[in-house]
């Protein structure tokens, strides 16, 4: 190396620490160590990945970061050259992770960009690849059912901006638990209303719907009660028969809150009996 006080070195590993000592010589010999050294590079650029845990307002920004890193600054913004940054996401410190979610500042559906720099005492890297999410849209809102029949129901919602459609649930339980059949996440597609068949007469039913763009769903909606009609009335055979009278009877039906007597002399009931065109019987079976 000559008389020289430095000397360049390359070709290391980047965020490493390397330690180094020198020995001074002349034609008489050479001296003893000096001390030692130590030199940390500066670390390689984390590699962006894909985010995670998308929402309505936050998402999770990944990256994979590498040996020697000691600290992550985060940068978000609307724009892919990160002109336009969300408030509060410049060069944000957020200790040395791999993975941060992002929740403050963002609205439903929309791009935005992040990117990564790793630091650690011999300086700070550049910056890893764009990533890139667009958030899921806003919830839609569920409206009351109408169209209201014992076998069907017309569920109803307000729409979304932004969204490509919907996904419809069913159940018979407020929790959701369990669905009625074919109504998990049922894609209706871009619709703000959706006749629900195949129900069972005098039954409660709840529904809620999602909305999504791109494969991204919003969170749910609040939930609707609707209860069925009840299912068609089973009448069963007169008795106490006589000359001016008989006892009507029939079977109860789940839910009824009561029931209609219709009495004809005729069997298509084009004229009522007086007083029987209906009459309410209140809930009884005769």
């Amino acid at each position: 190396m000559s008389n020289a006080v430095s000397y360049s070195i390359s070709g290391l590993s980047q965020g490493t620490s390397y330690y180094y000592k020198v020995r001074a010589y002349n034609s008489n010999g050479t001296s003893g160590d000096s001390g030692v050294k130590t030199a940390l590079t500066i670390p390689a650029n984390p590699s962006s990945e894909a985010p995670s845990d998308v929402q309505t307002a936050s998402f999770k920004a990944k990256w994979t970061k590498y040996t020697g890193t000691s600290k992550i600054y985060l940068d978000v913004a609307t724009d892919n050259t990160f002109l336009s940054m969300v408030a509060g996401w410049s060069n944000k410190d957020v200790g040395n992770v791999s993975e941060y979610t992002v929740n403050t500042g963002l609205s439903a559906n929309t791009t935005y960009y992040y990117r990564v720099r790793a630091e650690n005492s011999a300086g700070t890297s550049g910056n890893s690849g764009t990533g890139t999410v667009t958030t899921s849209p806003d919830a839609p809102v569920a409206t009351a059912a109408t169209l209201i029949e014992d076998t069907a129901i017309k569920a109803n919602w307000n729409s979304s901006a932004g969204a490509d459609g919907y996904t419809l649930d069913v159940s018979t339980l407020a929790d959701f638990s369990t669905y009625v059949a074919g109504y998990q996440q049922l894609n209706v597609s871009n619709v703000s209303s959706y006749v629900v068949t195949g129900l069972t007469g005098g039954t409660t039913y709840y529904y809620r719907v999602r909305s999504y763009t791109g494969g991204k769903l919003s969170s749910v909606s609040n939930q609707i009660t609707a209860l069925t009609k009840p299912a068609q009335g089973s009448a069963g055979a007169a008795t106490g028969v006589s000359s001016t009278g008989f006892t009507a009877n029939w079977n109860t039906t789940p839910s009824a809150d009561g029931y209609n007597l219709q009495i004809s002399a005729n069997s298509g009931f084009t004229s009522f009996l007086a007083g029987y065109g209906p009459k309410d019987k209140g809930n009884t079976t005769s």
